[in-house]
């Protein structure tokens, strides 16, 4: 009897690392405030950074090893940090720095309406994502999310920064369907 086993090698995106960029978006109901807060973990003591694009400024924080530190950005109603309206770009973008490996989470958070995600490290990303998206269709519940669009980030960590874009519909900025477009971000700008 002869046995044949075969391996499978797939790479690992690790969520750890010492260099991060993110952004928030735009979210719903502009007549409530909206609570940006980025959460950091780290197995050892650390030391970061995060720098601010949308007014240059910078926050040191040391992150306790085993205790989630929690960095509130803003609260803010017409909230300065985030994305506004589509098509746009903007300097808002946030870069996290630490002197060892940490793990960072984002969330956004307004009234009936709460955003999270990991924020993956720069040695992580790649050069081509595809968004998976949706298009709300329910109730008006008073707040705007009866035909609320999706809507989708991207965060230039490098001058000069090509990105080609292709929509299955048309963006609420005008671009058509199926008809890929380029744009052109500098470091801590970003796009919705």
């Amino acid at each position: 009897m002869v046995m044949l086993f075969t391996s499978l090698s797939q790479a690992q995106v690790t969520t750890e690392g010492t260099e991060f960029w993110l952004g928030f978006m735009e979210n719903n109901d502009a007549g409530a405030p909206s609570s940006l807060e980025i959460f950091i973990t780290s197995k050892t003591v650390a030391n970061v950074e995060i720098y601010l694009y949308a007014d240059n400024s910078t926050r040191n924080v040391t992150v306790t090893p085993g205790v989630t530190h929690q960095e509130y950005i803003s609260f803010d109603v017409s909230n300065p940090y985030a994305a506004t309206l589509s098509g746009n770009i903007e300097r808002k973008a946030i870069r996290i720095t630490s002197d060892v490996n940490i793990s960072v989470y984002a969330f956004n958070n307004r009234q009936r309406s709460a955003d999270a995600t990991v924020i993956l490290p720069t040695s992580s990303l790649g050069t081509e994502y595809y968004v998976a998206a949706y298009w709300e269709n329910g109730p008006d519940d008073g707040i705007g999310t009866q035909n609320s669009p999706s809507e989708f980030l991207i965060v230039a960590s490098q001058d000069d920064t090509e990105i080609e874009i292709s929509t299955s519909v048309m963006t609420i900025s005008g671009q058509p369907a199926n008809s890929p477009f380029k744009i052109k971000l500098n470091q801590g700008e970003l796009y919705q």
